[in-house]
């Protein structure tokens, strides 16, 4: 049994409003990468099966600067001749709408309460308390995002709120393992506060809900913007729970590469693709990552990961292989994760310490990560149309946005089996705007 996934690894890309200009100095900086991806990249990631981007998208949190990132993501797709919706994404603290914080003073209340939280059972509480509240008060926690969501997240179907606060998405390894990604929302409490005391980064909050449960034949792998050295977890309980159920870790942030392992699980930094030029030691990076499923027998099975560092070379300005960060004669780091093991599942405890199981709804079927990306793209009349002909809305949905029904509408169509006609219809209304 022989089966591998293959990734580009990107994170803090910093897309500024002025990006892509004709004074844009890092113009071409990107370039350069997307040289590195087509002559060097596609030799190596054979069928590749996503772009993983572990936040800072944007520099400030604004709708232009969306634009252009994923005017670059799309280019890089090109290259691979892979479809847009393969872009899997979490926000960084670049994504935080600052402005809009400092003008929402009960998201400034709300974040400072889970802030003064001072362990990790009151941290799970309170966040359960907010997202399982009837009154919709969990909505509050993700004001902050709502650029990031309606202009980038949630057409590649990554869109995090209240009723589905963090992403999930299997791929098929063979015909017995799956690789599960879960999208991990690091910024929950991030705001223009985070730098307010010179030289001491505000910590962020995590909670428990959000790390992906062990389960029999499945490779846990998570996108997390901020390291675990960044989060609010004084007695390291968090930090433990997610290297005991997570294989591989990606994380952004730090504008460093790394890479180390940790008992059973892979941490990965991945770098910055578009660092600031007035850091100290600019070196734009970025990573290809493949991950090969080997098995000599049913008591031997384990993923070969290899992450290949890409870096900037200052001496003749183009991306190329960082051998200072490879094993010995390699372009690459090669380790070895075991994947035999026992299966758990997460319980959060509640204000009144009982346990309760937070639900919330994720996609199990990778395809209707297309779906949500195509059906998306269209425009708001064409999208509206193809509601009506299926008559899967009703009153109750009056006025809301599309997104935050749309999976509402995916779980109809698929109890009527008439997701291929809808999937059908879409394709059909795309290519009729063409």
């Amino acid at each position: 049994m022989n089966s591998k996934l293959c990734f580009l690894h990107l994170s803090d890309i910093h897309f500024k409003k002025y990006n892509q200009e004709y004074a844009d100095v890092d113009d071409d900086l990107r370039h350069e990468l997307l040289n590195d991806i087509r002559n060097h990249a596609i030799k190596e990631l054979h069928n590749i099966s996503g772009i993983l981007v572990c936040g800072d998208i944007a520099h400030s949190g604004k709708a232009n600067e969306y634009e252009q990132a994923s005017s670059f993501l799309n280019k890089i797709c090109e290259i691979f001749k892979l479809e847009e919706s393969k872009v899997y994404c979490v926000p960084g603290n670049h994504d935080v709408d600052q402005e809009g914080c400092k003008n929402d003073p009960i998201l400034l209340n709300t974040q400072s309460k889970l802030e003064s939280t001072t362990s990790h059972i009151e941290v799970n509480a309170t966040i359960t308390e907010y997202l399982s509240s009837s009154s919709g008060s969990g909505q509050i926690l993700f004001n902050h995002l709502n650029n990031y969501n309606t202009c980038f997240a949630e057409k590649y179907g990554c869109k995090i709120d209240a009723k589905k606060p963090y992403w999930t998405y299997q791929l098929k390894l063979d015909d017995t393992y799956s690789l599960n990604i879960r999208g991990i929302n690091s910024v929950i409490i991030s705001s223009h506060l985070d730098h307010i005391f010179a030289g001491n980064e505000r910590k962020m909050v995590i909670g428990e809900y959000q790390v992906p449960i062990k389960d029999d034949n499945i490779i846990n792998m998570t996108l997390c913007h901020h390291p675990p050295d960044c989060w609010k977890d004084p007695e390291n309980k968090l930090v433990k729970f997610i290297n005991d159920r997570v294989h591989i870790q990606l994380y952004g942030h730090k504008h460093i590469q790394t890479i180390y392992q940790n008992d059973n699980t892979l941490v990965v930094g991945s770098g910055s693709m578009q660092p600031s030029r007035a850091e100290d030691k600019w070196f734009p990076c970025y990573n290809w990552i493949t991950l090969e499923l080997i098995s000599s027998d049913e008591e031997n099975e384990y993923i070969e990961f290899k992450l290949y560092p890409r870096k900037y070379n200052l001496l003749n300005n183009r991306f190329g292989a960082d051998l200072e960060n490879c094993h010995e004669g390699k372009l690459y780091n090669q380790y070895k994760i075991n994947i035999n093991d026992n299966s758990s599942e997460v319980h959060i405890m509640t204000t009144d310490g009982s346990e309760k199981k937070l639900t919330i709804f994720s996609i199990d079927d990778v395809n209707d990560k297309d779906l949500i990306y195509h059906f998306m793209s269209l425009p708001y009349i064409k999208r509206s149309k193809l509601l009506d002909k299926y008559n899967v809305i009703n009153e109750l949905d009056e006025g809301k946005k599309h997104i935050d029904i749309l999976y509402k509408v995916l779980n109809e169509i698929k109890v009527r089996n008439c997701k291929q006609e809808f999937w059908d219809d879409i394709m059909i209304t795309e290519r009729g705007r063409n």
